[in-house]
């Protein structure tokens, strides 16, 4: 299986603010065997290199933050494939997604932006929100990317980026763009990013709805890792089902 290259849900990695079981032999597995590997991530609070030392700093190996492909990555790649000259923009999320912003080279600067990317921000408030609804009412465009109607922090659960997005799009009468979990135009720019056909990837995630399901409709190789949780009420069926299921992510570093 290490031959194939694989995409792996960031949330995959992670389990109660530590590395999940399993998930630091598999990324050293597929270090040492030179196998390519993306982390696909929601995270817009953060640049890559400053997840790369996050992950580091719980105990996985040293790698190139070029193996990390957001969601806002895939929202700024639709853009650039389907409307190439409306590169105004403003943002509602956080260092990462102005970071990647910038270097895909969006005005972000412009009074009436055509697009607002939508990312988890803790620091967002009332008048942050207003200010969307204003761009909304005026035409600007709603791109989400992140889809978690929660978002669990270490010492408190706060309102997620989805719950915002369905209120946005509640308030202004306009439905958003979602590139968040589960998003079949993130898993294909992914694959695009990482430079592989669906045959020759393979999907690790831990979420079958919002992993597993995507990436089987993409036909690509899917792991469902249940970290521990019961299959029984995942949605799994005869005609929809994963190619391996396992507990930890150590039974797929071979």
């Amino acid at each position: 299986m290490l031959r194939k290259c694989h995409l792996i849900a960031g949330t995959a990695l992670e389990k109660n603010h530590q590395a999940a079981p399993g998930a630091i032999a598999l990324i050293d597995a597929l270090l040492r065997t030179k196998t390519p590997f993306l982390i696909v991530s929601e995270e817009s609070q953060h640049p890559r290199i400053e997840m790369v030392e996050h992950y580091r700093g719980l105990g996985f190996a040293s790698f190139s933050p070029d193996v990390i492909f957001t969601s806002t990555m895939a929202a700024i790649d639709w853009v650039a494939r389907e409307y190439p000259n409306r590169i105004s923009a403003a943002y509602l999320g956080g260092r990462g997604m102005k970071v990647s912003l910038q270097e895909a080279g969006f005005d972000l600067l412009s009074k009436q932006p055509q697009w607002l990317f939508l990312g988890y921000d803790p620091n967002a408030a009332s008048p942050d929100y207003n200010e969307a609804l204003r761009l909304l009412k005026q035409g600007t465009v709603l791109l989400n990317t992140d889809s978690s109607p929660v978002h669990e922090g270490i010492r408190k659960t706060m309102v997620g980026c989805g719950a915002i997005a369905r209120m946005l799009e509640y308030a202004s009468g306009k439905k958003c763009l979602d590139f968040g979990r589960p998003s079949v135009i993130t898993m294909a720019s992914a694959l695009k990013y990482a430079g592989c056909e669906p045959k020759d990837a393979v999907y690790i995630g831990d979420d079958f709805q919002k992993d597993i399901v995507p990436a089987i409709r993409l036909k690509m190789d899917t792991a469902y890792v249940t970290l521990g949780s019961s299959i029984y009420d995942s949605g799994i069926n005869d005609s929809v089902h994963p190619k391996w299921i396992v507990e930890d992510l150590s039974g797929l570093a071979h």
